[in-house]
Formats: C-alpha cells, sequence, structure tokens
C-alpha cells in the first residue's frame, strides 16, 4: 500500500465543521418543548428543500440547516442522517475527504441513538462514504453491521455484497502488488474499476501494477485520469512521478514528487522517491560525462552506485526480491544502466564482465519486449556482439547482430556490421593454410613451398600404412588438404584474397569472375587488327 492517504485540512470545506457532541447553533431559535422539536423540523424541511437542489452550495446550505436542527434536537437520529448525507454529496462534488470523515462521523453518532441502527439508509451512507475514501473492509464490516440490524432491508443486502466484492479484489490487488506479482495485482485491480464506487483508488492500483510491468505509458494515462478528476490527489502525482521516473524523465519526475509533499508533507515514498531520483539523474549524468572522458573505470563506478541502490550490482535479481528499502522496480532503467557499464567494461578490454552485463540488460528487457527502431534497445545485443567477436565467439556474435537487425531492418549500420560479422565467421572457420605449412603470412613463395613439402613428407599416406584404418582416412584428408594450402598460397591472386579473409568458396567465386571479365574485355588478343591497323 502507498505510505499515506491524501490529507485535506477541514478548513478547506467553507461548511460548517461537524462535531461529535453538536453544541446549540448562535442562529438556533430559543424555544423548548414542542416549540423546539417544530422548529427543529422547520429548519429540516428548508435543509430538505436545499438538498433537493442538487448544488453544491445547496448541499453546503442543507449542512447548516440540518446543524440547526440538531443543536435543538440533538438526540433525533434523523437530523444526523440528513446532514450525513449532506456531507456526502459535498465530499463527492468537491473532492474533499474532510467531508467524507464528516459524514462517517455524523453516521457514528446517529445509530448510537435510539433508533438509528434500525434506518437502513443510514448504514448505507457510512459504507458509501467510507468508500469514497478507500476504506472498502471498513464498508463492507460496516454494512454487515448494518444488516443485522435490518435483516429484510434490500438495498443492504445488494450493497453488501457489492462492497464486500470490491474489498475482496482491492485486498488480493495490494496483496499481490507486496509480492510484485504485478499481473495479478492487474487483473485484480481491473475487476475491482468495473465495479460503481471503486473510483480512484482500484484505477490507481491499476496504474501502479501497469508501472511494475513497465507499462509506464499506461501508468501516466491513468494518473492523469484522476489528477483530471481531483488534483488534490497525493497519491495520484506520486504514481505518476513513478512513470516519469522510469521514463528517464528525471526532472518532471521530481517536480510530481515535490508537488505530493505539498500536499502530504508526510508521504514517506514521495520523499524517498524525491531524493532517489535527484540522486540517480546526478549519478547518470556523471557517467556519461566520465564515459566522454574516456574515463570508462570512473563512469563504470557510477552505474555501480545506481545498480546499487536497486540491489542489483552484482546480477539481475531472478527471484523476485525487492530491491533497497522503498525503491520500486523500474527494470528498464536498471537494464538501461547494466547495458551502459558494459559498455564501458567492452572499453577496458573486460570482456567476461561485460558479457555478464549484457546478460542482464536482456534479462530485464528481453528481445521479444523490444520496440522496433529503438537504437537504446539494441545496444547490449551490439556491445555483446563486439565482445564475442573478441573472444573469438563469432557464430553468437553473428545471432546477436542479427537479432539486433530484426528490431531495425532500416539501419544501413547495424546491417554493415551484420555482413561484417558474418565474414568474420567465415574467416574463422576456414582452415590456417599458413599454420597448416609451418610458415610465417610474410614467407615467400619459394618457403613456401619448403613448407608444403616438409608438411606432405610428414603426413602422406604412406606413412599411415600400418596405423588404424581411421588414422589412415584422416592423415589421407589432412595430405588433400595441405595440397590445398599449397595452391592457394603459390597462386598470388588467391593469397591475395585468403590473406583479405576469404574462405576457399569465395575465393573460388572471385578468381572466376576475374577470368570471366578478362574473358570479355581483354580477351581479343589482336582479334581484327593487325600491326598495320584496321582494314
Amino acid at each position: 500500500p502507498l505510505a499515506s492517504k491524501r490529507r485535506v485540512m477541514a478548513s478547506s470545506v467553507s461548511a460548517p465543521a461537524p462535531s461529535s457532541s453538536p453544541s446549540p447553533s448562535d442562529n438556533a431559535p430559543k424555544v423548548d418543548g414542542d416549540a423546539s422539536a417544530s422548529s427543529a423540523a422547520s429548519l429540516k424541511a428548508q435543509g430538505n428543500a436545499q438538498f433537493t437542489l442538487g448544488t453544491l452550495a445547496g448541499y453546503r446550505s442543507s449542512i447548516s440547516l440540518y446543524s440547526q436542527a440538531i443543536a435543538l434536537e440533538p438526540a433525533n437520529p434523523v437530523y444526523l442522517s440528513n446532514r450525513a448525507a449532506a456531507w456526502l454529496m459535498v465530499g463527492q462534488l468537491a473532492k474533499q475527504p474532510a467531508a467524507l470523515e464528516a459524514c462517517v462521523k455524523d453516521v457514528d453518532a446517529a445509530l448510537a441513538l435510539e433508533g438509528g441502527s434500525a434506518m437502513p439508509k443510514v448504514h448505507l451512507r457510512g459504507a458509501k462514504a467510507m468508500v469514497q475514501l478507500g476504506r472498502f473492509r471498513d464498508a463492507a464490516s460496516r454494512l454487515k453491521a448494518g444488516l443485522a440490524h435490518c435483516p429484510g432491508a434490500e438495498d443492504l443486502a445488494s450493497e453488501t455484497q457489492r462492497v464486500e466484492k470490491i474489498a475482496s479484489l482491492m485486498e488480493a490487488g495490494e496483496a499481490a502488488l507486496t509480492k510484485r506479482e504485478y499481473t495479478k495485482a492487474k487483473r485484480a485491480f481491473s475487476e475491482a474499476r468495473g465495479k460503481d464506487g471503486a473510483g480512484a483508488a482500484a484505477t490507481l492500483g491499476l496504474a501502479r501494477a501497469a508501472l511494475g510491468l513497465g507499462e509506464s505509458s499506461v501508468a501516466m494515462s491513468m494518473t492523469l485520469e484522476i489528477i483530471r478528476a481531483d488534483d488534490a490527489n497525493a497519491d495520484a502525482y506520486y504514481v505518476r512521478g513513478e512513470a516519469l521516473y522510469v521514463q528517464n524523465n528525471f526532472d518532471q519526475a521530481a517536480k510530481h514528487f515535490q508537488q505530493c509533499l505539498q500536499m502530504d508533507p508526510d508521504h514517506r515514498d514521495a520523499q524517498r522517491a524525491f531524493k532517489r531520483t535527484r540522486k540517480v539523474d546526478r549519478l547518470l549524468t556523471s557517467a556519461k560525462k566520465q564515459a566522454a572522458k574516456r574515463s570508462f573505470e570512473d563512469a563504470a563506478a557510477s552505474l555501480t552506485e545506481v545498480l546499487d541502490l536497486y540491489g542489483m550490482a552484482n546480477g539481475a535479481k531472478t527471484d523476485g526480491d525487492a530491491a533497497a528499502d522503498g525503491v520500486p522496480p523500474c527494470d528498464a532503467l536498471v537494464a538501461r544502466c547494466f547495458s551502459e557499464r558494459a559498455n564501458c567494461l567492452l572499453r577496458t578490454k573486460a570482456f567476461d564482465e561485460c558479457l555478464k552485463d549484457c546478460g542482464n540488460a536482456l534479462y530485464l528487457r528481453p528481445v521479444s519486449s523490444m520496440p522496433a527502431n529503438d537504437a537504446a534497445a539494441v545496444a547490449p545485443l551490439l556491445t555483446r556482439s563486439t565482445a564475442l567477436q573478441a573472444l573469438g565467439r563469432h557464430e553468437e556474435a553473428v545471432k546477436d547482430i542479427e537479432s539486433a537487425f530484426s528490431l531495425n531492418r532500416e539501419d544501413n549500420a547495424i546491417a554493415g556490421r551484420l555482413e561484417r560479422a558474418k565474414f568474420e565467421l567465415k574467416k574463422s572457420l576456414r582452415p590456417n593454410y599458413y599454420e597448416m605449412l609451418g610458415v610465417s603470412t610474410i614467407s615467400t613463395t619459394k618457403e613456401i613451398e619448403k613448407g608444403y613439402k616438409r608438411a606432405a613428407l610428414k603426413w602422406h599416406p604412406d606413412k599411415f600404412a600400418m596405423k588404424s584404418d581411421e588414422e589412415k582416412a584422416e592423415a589421407e584428408e589432412y595430405f588433400k588438404s595441405l595440397g590445398e594450402a599449397n595452391e592457394m598460397l603459390t597462386d598470388s591472386a588467391r593469397r591475395a584474397l585468403y590473406d583479405e579473409g576469404y574462405d576457399k568458396e569465395a575465393i573460388e567465386e572471385r578468381i572466376k569472375m576475374q577470368e570471366m571479365q578478362r574473358a570479355r574485355y581483354g580477351g581479343f588478343g589482336g582479334g581484327g587488327c593487325g600491326s598495320d591497323g584496321c582494314c
């Protein structure tokens, strides 16, 4: 649950504030006995007339008139019940929690009087105010108690069933949020939201569940809906601030947390969120500046501080444990920090650590969840591919770049990178002819031929005549490969292509293309013109 409920001072309600033990009003007629009862009834009638106007001013005027009637007949539960109804309407129309609390107080006072508990409307009004205040379980309990006093009241029975269902759904949603079971919480709050009366509390719970699922735009939309209806809802500003934080809009997030704290200075979640936002913004800015100065170790240290806030400096959690106290989950931000730290580790040639951070980033934001054409989303894939290439793991590198390209098919840079990676993969899979012949890459043709003779003598099939069939087959195959190596390295054109990184298949294709071009454009050898010129 959120740390605190929004509080509005009772003085914000312009109508007279209720008292648990009403004192006579200065405007009340100074009469006794039957005259007092008659005057109270007249005031009640006037209050009813104002109430039926259906306006905020009318409800406030009726509160004043009912208060005068109560002063004359404090033991009459009907007057307290009527004033409770007026307070309820003021609370609903003016979005004033203090008015709703006043309604609950009047209901409590009415129920304490003789005959009050036998009035179904009294129980209903108190429950409605509690529902508006988000006190669903209290409302359900109030209705159950009312049903015990008024067993035949159909309105009470149906309302008890409805509010009990809302209370159960809200409790299930809150329990799921506590366990970070956000999909389950989303289902519970969605169902509660579909029931009349759940109001802003269910919408806010749904926004918090969406935030936990990484759906910050959904949380933004829902909190805006709440704020437009009630711009004094401190919790809505807090949750919207968290959504902005997830979107890396730290400046606006801080402003929303400040707005929440202006309404509720004791809102602990907003207090901690404001401090966290300022700290994370400072660390990320510092990391960016350090990386620009090529101080990659310092940049990595700043990013580690951010990850420490989430208890993930050494890797992403897989068990759903909470991070540091008061820090809600923020997979997008944590994934970003892992990705940026991985890039710093790549620059310092800490390849194994780099691979681990890329893996953590991709665990938190899998490829399947990445949006198309998002450079930041594919960054860990590209960073990891570079580290894999440095470690000679070219096949894995190609797979990562292919994944990145599938999300950014219009990105020519990634397309070129994929082509080069595939070339490096082929290059890594081809045999090392120089090594097979025992010569260096700068050897002359004669040195290569000598190297071939030595290797061929060693691996000649006749040397393996007394060996097993398997060893004979291996020697014969290797002997053929030696001939292939000699052919490639003693032909200047083929050797040049091999040195560029081409494999045998690509080399032969290019040689064939060159021969076709010579035949087409340069193979006439004096065709129709002799030394004396054309005829």
